[in-house]
């Protein structure tokens, strides 16, 4: 089927999805663009519900609707468009069944969001608790994370949830606490890092059994949430 307007109805509802939250929450879907992120999500079991695309994927996608360029430029979140564009189910949460386990609390910013899943997924992190953050299934999260977000198990929560019972809490702060690289992780394990700019919510960093921090002998003041997440991710797993 060939769509030649961007009044189209399935247009409408991908441009929906792709700038709203609350609908990508109502109707439990969320969008992807590009073909390695299509891919990645078949790969993880994810098969889109509907997949758009311009002339030069139509072999590919036998069931896709094609769309005209102007169309796919209309409707693309990045500066070149790839002229693929698909919407999805989002997957069900899975429990948290690893010992090492990554929290973020209050994270709002999506590039951080999907960089901290990427770097997880990539030193075999399986488990991630989301307390509210930013969304997970924005375009801008899913373009960050690079497929990570379908190989990660991502439990999304309002306070630190009950499932940490078991574990040692650690919440990462900026300074006066042990130094990370002091702590041996050998047990169930779980690292809180916190909101940008404040932190750890004062109610979860009570809640936490120890806290961290990363020793900087430098200039700088503070580390880039993510920056700060590759290093803790390092130290959770090192000698595992």
């Amino acid at each position: 089927m060939n769509i030649v307007s961007a009044d189209n109805a399935k247009i409408k509802e991908y441009n929906k999805l792709a700038k709203h939250k609350k609908y990508r929450d109502e109707l439990g879907k969320f969008v992807l663009e590009g073909e390695r992120l299509v891919s990645d999500a078949a790969l993880g079991g994810i098969i889109p519900e509907m997949i758009f695309c311009t002339e030069k994927f139509a072999e590919k996608y036998d069931n896709a609707y094609i769309i005209t360029e102007a169309i796919a430029e209309r409707i693309s979140e990045t500066k070149s468009t790839q002229g693929i564009f698909a919407v999805c189910t989002k997957p069900p949460e899975k429990p948290v069944k690893s010992d090492k386990v990554i929290v973020l609390a209050g994270l709002q910013d999506p590039g951080n969001i999907g960089t901290i899943i990427r770097t997880a997924d990539a030193m075999g992190i399986t488990d991630i608790i989301a307390i509210n953050t930013a969304d997970i299934y924005s375009p801008k999260c899913t373009r960050a994370a690079m497929g990570s977000l379908f190989h990660v198990n991502i439990v999304c929560a309002n306070s630190l949830p009950e499932i940490l019972q078991g574990y040692t809490v650690y919440a990462a702060v900026t300074g006066g606490a042990a130094d990370v690289r002091s702590v041996s992780f050998d047990k169930k394990s779980a690292i809180i890092i916190g909101n940008e700019a404040n932190g750890i919510p004062e109610e979860i960093l009570e809640k936490s059994d120890m806290r961290i921090t990363i020793n900087m002998p430098g200039n700088a003041e503070s580390l880039n949430a993510a920056a700060a997440a590759a290093i803790l991710i390092w130290e959770l797993r090192r000698g595992t």
